[in-house]
């Protein structure tokens, strides 16, 4: 049977670890329930941590995908964008007239503005195999450690 606190039972439920924080009681008991309540913090933020980095990892898979996609879709490009370069040079080597050089500069343009897009896209999806925010979130936790250590309690 559960008690409940009652007026005709004068006891007080005890303290829990944040009323124990608050209030400022101290003691064997005190301490262990302190102790408990840093674990428990601890444990919840390596859960949430460990989250956290999982999500981050699944998207970085996905990022990681696509930048091998674009590498792939790429080859051709390039390979085209040469062909245009070295046929432009061919062409007005050979011949120094009219419009067929302004056609195969139109080509050469176009596969080079999509290098440029393709680059860019390489850039951004790059960006998130680095796992920023696991990366800050780690940071702060080990901040908020390091400062806790440097200060000392008061006697």
């Amino acid at each position: 049977m559960s008690q409940q606190h009652s007026p005709e039972n004068n006891q007080e439920p005890p303290p829990t670890s944040r009323e124990t924080l608050v209030n400022g009681d101290s003691g064997p008991s005190g301490d262990f329930e302190l102790w408990m309540a840093w674990i428990s913090e601890t444990a919840s933020t390596g859960s949430t941590f460990a989250e956290l980095l999982a999500a981050e990892v699944r998207l970085a898979l996905g990022d990681a995908g696509r930048l091998l996609m674009l590498a792939l879709l790429s080859l051709p490009v390039v390979l085209l964008a040469w062909l245009g370069l070295t046929s432009l040079i061919a062409w007005l080597l050979g011949s120094a007239s009219d419009s067929v050089s302004v056609g195969l500069l139109a080509f050469l343009l176009q596969q080079c503005t999509l290098l440029a897009v393709m680059g860019w896209l390489w850039k951004r999806y790059k960006r998130s195999l680095s796992l920023p925010l696991t990366r800050q979130h780690w940071q702060a936790f080990t901040g908020g450690m390091r400062q806790h250590e440097t200060q000392t309690p008061d006697p």
